[in-house]
């Protein structure tokens, strides 16, 4: 498992291409923002800033992937980048290479961990070029840019902070899913692409259509089928631990279901393991040699 790990890690930073086009993204996106702002107190100093806290910054960057509705958009880079990668083993024909040498099962969720993690690492660097690379254009401004960092600080910033992390990690592994199954149907990089990106798309607004749906066959029930995807509960999962509330879900009128804490984790924990369990079935029954 360690040396598929590795050989795996390899793999996918070996492509600075891919990468830099899609999760990379991330973190140069950020540094242009950071870059922007600089040049943006310099040339109009009065023109106004707004104002922020790093805590803030570096929580928000999670979002990216975990908030509706930004999610719903970034998540096409994510996804675009899991499936190019696999699709490579299809394209390059590596399979037949790999097979041979390791268990089919072990080679789906070493994709799973890997892409998810490189998600993760790719959001963690944002929120620390964004929050830290605004220390600049504060200083510059005569803002100040806090809060202290304190011990009171970190018992309180730390927590929200892991739990996005967490999400993110979450997230990234359902996408993982998604971009896995579209390109083991398809078999190829642009078949993976549109079906991948379609699936997570679909998935994300699933509370925008399901609402239309029901409106349409004046089945105002059906709108409760979100409560059942992960993009709720992982919302939801953010709600209960912060707020201590259920997910407000004023997009959604005719929702009135609902998941406690423990539902929602439940239920992304399943989505996971079925999302792993379907691919590597998929993977284990597909003639990969010939």
């Amino acid at each position: 498992m360690i040396n598929l790990l590795r050989a795996e890690w390899q793999k996918v930073f070996g492509n600075a291409l891919l990468m830099g086009f899609t999760v990379g993204a991330f973190p140069i996106g950020a540094l242009g923002f950071v870059l922007f702002s600089i040049l943006w107190v310099l040339v109009m100093p009065d023109a106004g800033f707004i104002t922020s806290q790093w805590t803030n910054v570096m929580i928000n960057t999670w979002g990216l992937i975990t908030s509706f509705p930004t999610n719903v958009f970034m998540r096409v880079f994510v996804v675009a980048f899991m499936a190019a990668t696999i699709a490579g083993e299809y394209e390059w024909h590596t399979w037949k290479n790999l097979v041979p040498r390791a268990p089919r099962r072990a080679l789906i969720p070493v994709k799973f961990i890997v892409m998810a993690v490189t998600v993760v690492a790719s959001l963690f660097a944002t929120s620390l070029i964004a929050a830290h690379g605004m220390w600049l254009p504060y200083a510059i401004e005569g803002i100040s840019y806090g809060p202290a960092l304190t011990g009171e600080v970190l018992r309180e910033f730390l927590p929200a902070y892991f739990l996005e992390m967490a999400l993110s990690l979450g997230g990234a592994l359902v996408m993982t899913g998604f971009a896995t199954f579209a390109v083991m149907l398809t078999r190829s990089l642009v078949g993976g692409l549109v079906l991948g990106i379609g699936l997570s798309l679909v998935e994300g607004m699933g509370g925008l259509m399901l609402q239309f749906v029901s409106f349409i066959f004046s089945a105002p029930g059906l709108v409760n089928l979100y409560a059942f995807s992960p993009t709720y509960c992982m919302e939801n999962i953010r709600s209960w631990v912060i707020d201590s509330v259920m997910l407000p879900t004023i997009y959604y009128p005719n929702f009135t279901a609902g998941q406690t804490l423990t539902g929602s984790i439940i239920i992304s924990v399943l989505w996971v393991i079925g999302l792993i369990a379907l691919c590597t079935l998929m993977f284990e029954r597909q003639d990969i040699v010939n």
